[in-house]
């Protein structure tokens, strides 16, 4: 960690046997190599198990990562180009990564080692910003102009289900975030709006709506065991909610107020020793396991306002 307890931009924690739990992928001077570095910012992780990851790069590259046999492999792109955006979305699938740059989903297939680029989008001028999976067949992919296209990966074919200035949003409203869990697609917006809708016949029909936030939503997460919705927003603050879907029902629901100097970037949840967790970054650079039972929630936003 540097000085300010921080994770350097190229390290990795790795809590599986590795020395001391980090590993600085861009020192030429480890074990790692010389020839081979990542010489760019690390801006997203995909885990595979607890040998393998893949990375992606604010230079735009992705690369394969093997802890233990200490070897690493850019698998895209093919050239260099220094003007390449930062990789923000991995995702694995059946053997296979994916990953969006401007309008292009990139496939990597890990058995036949063949990498696909599928252009998407209308008039081939979107911007592909996240995307998730259904557990099925399609991935569905947020644009920069808040449009959701929907991926089928067999067929490799695309349709828009969801357009930005669809009568359902509020003014001036965007969508910011999408999820999907147990044939319910939910998506957040740029007013904190959290929209839930049905999946049926591959079709969307809206349900309803949440308030979470005041401001931007810049994270959104649904633990199917808690059956809890987490997001964050651009104003530092972090909301949990039990998802009901009885609109005459009152969401049960806790809200945190962390300031604008600790916004939660992202959210995700382990388990460790039969307990659940839910593991949080910030814009500071931190780390934090959050324990979820109440008592520890009050624990955690105690210390973290002393400190």
């Amino acid at each position: 960690m540097q000085n300010d307890r921080r994770l350097k931009p190229s390290w990795i924690w790795w809590p599986w046997s590795y020395p001391r739990g980090v590993i600085d992928v861009s020192d030429t001077k480890t074990d790692w190599g010389t020839s081979k570095f990542l010489h760019s910012e690390i801006t997203s992780i995909e885990y595979i198990n607890s040998d393998v990851l893949f990375v992606g790069l604010l230079n735009g590259e992705i690369w394969y990562l093997s802890i233990d046999e200490k070897i690493k492999t850019k698998i895209f792109p093919k050239r260099k180009n220094k003007n390449s955006p930062p990789i923000s979305s991995l995702l694995y699938l059946n053997q296979k990564i994916y990953s969006l740059l401007e309008n292009l989903l990139i496939e990597y297939d890990l058995n036949t080692r063949v990498l696909t680029e599928v252009i998407i989008g209308e008039r081939n001028k979107e911007k592909l910003v996240e995307f998730t999976f259904d557990d099925k067949n399609n991935l569905y992919i947020l644009t920069y102009q808040g449009n959701i296209i929907e991926y089928d990966i067999n067929k490799r074919t695309h349709r828009q289900i969801f357009r930005s200035k669809n009568d359902i949003l509020s003014y001036n409203d965007k969508v910011t975030k999408v999820e999907f869990f147990e044939n319910k697609f939910i998506f957040s917006t740029l007013n904190g709006w959290i929209y839930i809708f049905d999946q049926d016949n591959r079709e969307l029909k809206f349900k309803q709506r949440i308030l979470a936030h005041n401001s931007e939503i810049v994270s959104l997460y649904y633990d199917k065991e808690l059956n809890k919705l987490f997001s964050s927003s651009s104003q530092g603050t972090f909301c949990i909610i039990d998802i009901n879907f009885d609109q005459n029902t009152p969401q049960s629901r806790i809200d945190i107020d962390f300031g604008v100097n600790s916004i939660i970037t992202d959210v995700k949840s382990l388990n460790i020793e039969d307990k659940k967790f839910i593991i949080m970054s910030n814009s500071q650079g931190n780390l934090s396991l959050l324990n979820l039972e109440l008592n520890e929630v009050y624990n955690y936003i105690k210390k973290f306002i002393n400190n």
